[in-house]
């Protein structure tokens, strides 16, 4: 057997712990004081406005590069992404236009990175995951999410009946199978859009809310009913598989198998966040109270404590 690919793994983890840029990762992404559910809200659910800070490289048009620590590929589209919505954010706080035009360096350059195949669209990964035995070409369903949102707010700054109908592809992608290239599994709870479209479903969670989210903006300044069908047959799955994720003591990451990943202290409080602006999407009680149940969690130093010595064993474990 081959180990070099997890060896590397494991001196990628040890580089990226001890650097710098580790803090732009892991940064906190609390609940957008100013996201409400109201249609001409335009801020993002979370407040993703520290991630407008983007340490760098970027490439000559400004568009965020990953290092050769951090991945195999320099374009990620999660990172574009995320990176786009941070200034978007940043624009509708300050309302420096300088924040609206990177924004749209980022939306154009989307746009003319996408995959069409006849009524679908997708960004396809280049970069290999070892964790989950994933290799290029490869959608995330996450970062579709997020795109949709990058793009539903280029639409509302320039409105273009191409646009439109391109983001009604995007919506589309959502109905394609992982085994046929998509992201979408089928489960006994229902569908599941994936984060990481393993051969074996590795159902990440803040993935999957991620993806949501962008559903959700498709409807809502769109009117897009697909993106309102696909929304909802997501949070039911979402509402039936929420307590596969509590150890009740900590969060679950993902439920791959044979053994599931322990959320870090980082996932831990997005997942809280996350939760809690889904109960404020959906109003359904089951997100409030597993958002007020991992919170306390998080703060039970006994809990905390245990699920740091469980995180440090599964990382070592390459």
């Amino acid at each position: 057997m081959n180990n070099k690919p997890y060896v590397d793994i494991l001196k990628r983890r040890v580089r990226h712990f001890f650097s710098s840029r580790s803090k732009y990762w892991h940064v906190r992404l609390p609940l957008n004081a100013n996201f409400s559910e109201q249609s001409d809200n335009l801020h993002y659910p979370l407040d993703l406005s520290p991630k407008a800070l983007y340490p760098g490289p970027f490439d000559r048009d400004g568009i965020p590069l990953l290092t050769s620590t951090e991945s195999d590929y320099p374009y990620n589209s999660v990172t574009i992404a995320q990176y786009a919505l941070g200034l978007y954010e940043e624009y509708l706080v300050s309302g420096d236009l300088k924040y609206l035009e990177k924004f749209r360096r980022q939306a154009l350059w989307l746009l003319n990175t996408c995959c069409e195949n006849k009524d679908v669209i997708f960004w396809k990964e280049g970069s290999s995951v070892f964790d989950y035995d994933l290799h290029p070409p490869w959608v995330s369903g996450m970062a579709q999410g997020e795109i949709l949102s990058v793009l539903c707010r280029f639409y509302i700054l320039e409105p273009d009946q191409k646009l439109h109908i391109l983001i009604e592809k995007v919506v589309n992608g959502y109905s394609t199978p992982v085994q046929k290239g998509g992201f979408q599994v089928r489960l006994n709870e229902g569908i599941f859009f994936e984060e990481m479209p393993s051969r074996i479903p590795s159902l990440i969670l803040n993935g999957f809310i991620f993806s949501l989210f962008g559903l959700y903006e498709a409807f809502i300044i769109l009117n897009n009913e697909l993106a309102y069908s696909f929304f909802a047959e997501g949070v039911s799955t979402l509402v039936k598989l929420l307590p596969k994720y509590d150890l009740n003591f900590w969060s679950l990451y993902d439920l791959y198998s044979p053994e599931s990943t322990i959320s870090s202290f980082y996932y831990h409080q997005l997942h809280i966040e996350l939760l809690r602006a889904m109960n404020i999407i959906t109003n359904e009680s089951i997100f409030s109270e597993f958002s007020s149940k991992w919170k306390k969690y998080y703060n039970n130093p006994y809990f905390k404590g245990r699920a740091g010595l469980i995180k440090i064993k599964q990382r070592l474990d390459v």
